[in-house]
C-alpha cells in the first residue's frame, strides 16, 4: 500500500460512514488498517479525523507535512492489522516521472530511507579515514603515519550497516528501558557521548591508541543510545486511538 492508496481508501470509507453504510466502529476499525511503512522502515497511520500520524519509536506523533508519495515501500513483516500490500510490475516501479524524482530529492530527513543514512555514514567514514591518514602522514616524521586509524575510521560504519542486525537483537532486550526516557534526551545523550568518553579516556592512552580507542568506544556508545532497534514485528507500533481518546 502506498500513501496515495491508503488516503483513496480513506476517502471511500468516509463517504461510505457519512451515507450510513458503515457504523462508526466499522469505519474505526478499517481506518486502522490503513497503514505505510515508508524507505526508512518508519509506519505511518491515518487517524480516523483524517490526518497522518507517524511512529516515533515511542508513540504516534502528528506529521508537520503529508508524507511523500515516493516514500512509500512494502514492508518486510507487515504489522497485525495491515492490509495486503498491492502489487507493481517491475515496469511500473521503474518508469518513476520526474516529478517523483525531484520530490524524493526533497525528501525530509525524517522520511529518508535507512540506505541512504548507510551510504552517508560510510562515505563520511571513508572521508574521514582518508583525511586523518593525509594529516597523520604530514606527522609522520614525528610520530609515524597513522594507518590503523584511518582504517578504524572508515571500516566503523561498515562493521555498523553489516552487524545492524545482531547489534539490533541485543538493543531489543533494553528497548523497554529506553521507551521510558524522551526521544529528546536520548538523542541528546547520543551526541554528547563521543565527547564525554573522550574526556573519560583522556590520559590513559597516548595520542594514536587514545584516537581510536576514543572513536571505536564513542562511536558504539553513541550508536546504542540513538538506535531504535527493528527486530521483526517489533517494527509495528499500536493502533492510534480514537477521536476523543488519548492520541
Amino acid at each position: 500500500m502506498t500513501f496515495d492508496d491508503a488516503s483513496r481508501q480513506y476517502a471511500d470509507l468516509r463517504a461510505r460512514v457519512q451515507a450510513g453504510r458503515l457504523t462508526q466502529e466499522q469505519f474505526f476499525a478499517a481506518v486502522a488498517q490503513l497503514r505505510v511503512q515508508d524507505q526508512r522502515g518508519v509506519w505511518w497511520q491515518l487517524h480516523p479525523d483524517g490526518h497522518w500520524l507517524f511512529w516515533d519509536g515511542q508513540a504516534w506523533q502528528t506529521a508537520p507535512t503529508q508524507p511523500a508519495p515516493t516514500t512509500a515501500r512494502r514492508p518486510r513483516k507487515a504489522p497485525a492489522r495491515a492490509p495486503a500490500q498491492s502489487r507493481r510490475t517491475p515496469a511500473q516501479s521503474r518508469q518513476a516521472p520526474a516529478g517523483a524524482r525531484s520530490s524524493a530529492a526533497r525528501t525530509p530527513l525524517a522520511q529518508r530511507s535507512q540506505r541512504w543514512f548507510d551510504i552517508v555514514s560510510i562515505l563520511g567514514g571513508g572521508a574521514a579515514g582518508t583525511l586523518w591518514y593525509l594529516y597523520s602522514s604530514i606527522r609522520s616524521e614525528r610520530e609515524g603515519t597513522d594507518i590503523e586509524s584511518s582504517l578504524i575510521m572508515a571500516l566503523l560504519p561498515v562493521a555498523i550497516v553489516v552487524l545492524r542486525g545482531p547489534l539490533d537483537r541485543i538493543l531489543a532486550l533494553f528497548d523497554p528501558l529506553r521507551r521510558r526516557i524522551p526521544r529528546i534526551i536520548l538523542i541528546g545523550a547520543g551526541l554528547a557521548a563521543p565527547f564525554v568518553v573522550a574526556t573519560l579516556l583522556y590520559g590513559e592512552y597516548t595520542e594514536y591508541p587514545y584516537l581510536r580507542i576514543s572513536t571505536v568506544v564513542g562511536t558504539l556508545v553513541s550508536y546504542l543510545l540513538i538506535r531504535t532497534p527493528v527486530v521483526g514485528r517489533r517494527v509495528a507500533p499500536p493502533d492510534v486511538a480514537r477521536p476523543g481518546g488519548a492520541q
